[in-house]
C-alpha cells in the first residue's frame, strides 16, 4: 500500500483532522508494511539480517554474507602480481599491447624480466621480425617459443646464461606446416613455396599463394605453371608420386622456359635398352587423386643479420668468441654439446646439395662399390629404417648434407664427418 499520512486538522485545535483512533490506524498500517518488507515473521519479529530477497546480505558476518551472495574466493583477493592476487590485465604481458624492443638477433631481455611462463613481444626487423613468445626458466637457461610475424615461422630461442653479460643466445626453427610439406608419397620435406600439380588443377601452400601463379592445361599430360618464381635453386624441386613399391606412375619431362614459366609433361614409360624413358608418343595425365610436388624459389626476404660476438669481449689470449653460441668461462671460450650440435647442423645445412649423378660419381671415383652400399643398407635391423634408407639411396634425385638417412649410410660405411666433407667437396666439381 502507499504511505498513509495523518490529517492533523487546522492548527491550533486540529479541527477537521483525523480522530485519535483513525490516526493510530494509519500509523499501525505503516508499521505493519515496513515490518513485512524487512522480513518480519508472523509475530512481528525482525530477522538479524536483511534477507537477500529484500536487498540485504542475509548474514551478520562478512564470510556468511559472501556465501549468501554467492561470491567465491576471488572476492577476498587483491588485484596485483603477487602470490595469491587476482592477476591484473597486463601482468606478465598477458592482455597488454606492449612491446619490449630488443636488438637483432640476440632477443635478450633484462634478467629481471625472465620469469617463468612470461609473455614477451620482440621488436626485431631481422630474422624473426616483430614476434610474441612464451618464456620459461631451466636452471641458468631461459627458453622461449617465439612466433615471427614477418615469415610466420616458429622458433625455439635459448638464452644460455640469463645472468651473463653479454648473454649468449641461440635459436633454431621448429618444424611446422610453414617450413615443411608432405609430398604425394607421404614423406616430409623441406618446404618453401610449394605447388601441388594435379591432372586438372594446382594447389598451393601459403608461401606459393604470395605469388600470382596461374595454371593452364594445354593437353593430355601437358601442363603450364605461369608467373612463378621458378624452380628452387637448392635442394629438391620436383617429386613424383610413386606406388607402394617405389615405382613412379609415369615419366615426367619438365623445364623452366625462357619467360620463367614451368612446363611439365607426363608420358607413359618405355624400355630403351637398359633404361626406362618417357614414351614421347604416349602422353598421359597425372594419376587421379595424386599430384607432382614442385618446390619453387623463395621470394626475396628482408636481409638477415647474423649474430656477431661482442668485439670487446675476448678470452685470456685476446681471441673473440668463435661463434655466437660460445660462452666465456674463466677466461676461456667454451661451448656446450647442445650448442655445438646446433652449429654443426647449421654448417651441414649450408652445404650445397648434390645431384644423384654427382653423389654416385664421387663414391665410384673413390673406390666405393655401389652394390656393397646396398648390401650395407640391407643389414639395417629395423625394417622400416632399412626400407626408408634404401628408398633414399635408390630414388632420391638430390642429396642434402644433413639428411638423416645420408648420415645413416655414412655411419654404415664407417666414414667420418671429415671424410664425408671431403667427398662432398669433390662431388661438387663433377
Amino acid at each position: 500500500m502507499a504511505k498513509q499520512t495523518i490529517n492533523q486538522g487546522t492548527a491550533p485545535t486540529g479541527a477537521g483532522g483525523d480522530t485519535f483512533r483513525s490516526g493510530s490506524a494509519k500509523l499501525q498500517a505503516n508499521d505493519d508494511e515496513l515490518y513485512a518488507q524487512l522480513g518480519a515473521n508472523a509475530q512481528g519479529v525482525l530477522p538479524a539480517a536483511l534477507p537477500v530477497t529484500k536487498g540485504g546480505t542475509g548474514a551478520t558476518t562478512v564470510a556468511t554474507a559472501r556465501t549468501a551472495l554467492g561470491l567465491g574466493d576471488a572476492a577476498t583477493r587483491s588485484v596485483g602480481t603477487s602470490a595469491g592476487n587476482v592477476m591484473q590485465v597486463g601482468a606478465f604481458g598477458f592482455g597488454a599491447a606492449t612491446r619490449t624492443t630488443m636488438p637483432n638477433p640476440a632477443l635478450q631481455a633484462p634478467v629481471e624480466q625472465l620469469n617463468i611462463t612470461q609473455m614477451y613481444s620482440f621488436g626485431d626487423t631481422g630474422h624473426i621480425g616483430y614476434a610474441a613468445g612464451l618464456g620459461w626458466s631451466q636452471g641458468s637457461k631461459v627458453h622461449f617459443v617465439v612466433g615471427g610475424l614477418i615469415n610466420t615461422r616458429l622458433y625455439h630461442v635459448v638464452v644460455a646464461d640469463k645472468n651473463a653479460e653479454p648473454r649468449s643466445v641461440g635459436y633454431h626453427e621448429i618444424r611446422t606446416g610453414q617450413n615443411t610439406t608432405v609430398d604425394s608419397n607421404g614423406f616430409l620435406k623441406n618446404a618453401s613455396p610449394i605447388v601441388q600439380l594435379f591432372s586438372d588443377k594446382i594447389e598451393m601452400n601459403d608461401e606459393a599463394q604470395q605469388q600470382n601463379i596461374e595454371f593452364e592445361k594445354l593437353g593430355v599430360g601437358d601442363y603450364l605453371i605461369k608467373n612463378s618464381s621458378g624452380f628452387a635453386q637448392e635442394g629438391w624441386y620436383v617429386e613424383q608420386p610413386k606406388d607402394a613399391n617405389g615405382n613412379v606412375y609415369h615419366a615426367v619431362v619438365y623445364e623452366q622456359l625462357e619467360n620463367g614459366d614451368i612446363s611439365v609433361k607426363t608420358y607413359e614409360q618405355k624400355l630403351d635398352g637398359v633404361k626406362i624413358v618417357a614414351d614421347l608418343e604416349k602422353p598421359v595425365d597425372i594419376k587421379e587423386n595424386r599430384f607432382i610436388s614442385i618446390r619453387l624459389q623463395e621470394l626475396p626476404q628482408e636481409p638477415i643479420e647474423e649474430p656477431q660476438p661482442e668485439p670487446t669481449i675476448v678470452d685470456n689470449e685476446g681471441n673473440p668468441a668463435p661463434s655466437r653460441l660460445h660462452e666465456l668461462v674463466d677466461g676461456t671460450w667454451t661451448i656446450s654439446s647442445e650448442n655445438a650440435a646446433i652449429l654443426e647442423n647449421e654448417r651441414l645445412s649450408a652445404m650445397p646439395a648434390l645431384t644423384r649423378r654427382q653423389f654416385r660419381l664421387a663414391l665410384a671415383t673413390n673406390g666405393y662399390n655401389l652394390a656393397d652400399i646396398e648390401t650395407l643398407i640391407n643389414s639395417i635391423e629395423d625394417p622400416m629404417q632399412r626400407q626408408i634408407t634404401m628408398i633414399e639411396w635408390q630414388d632420391a634425385t638430390v642429396f642434402e648434407r644433413n639428411n638423416s638417412n645420408l648420415l645413416t649410410m655414412s655411419a654404415l660405411m664407417g666414414l667420418s664427418t671429415e671424410q664425408v666433407d671431403a667427398l662432398w667437396s669433390q662431388a661438387l666439381t663433377f
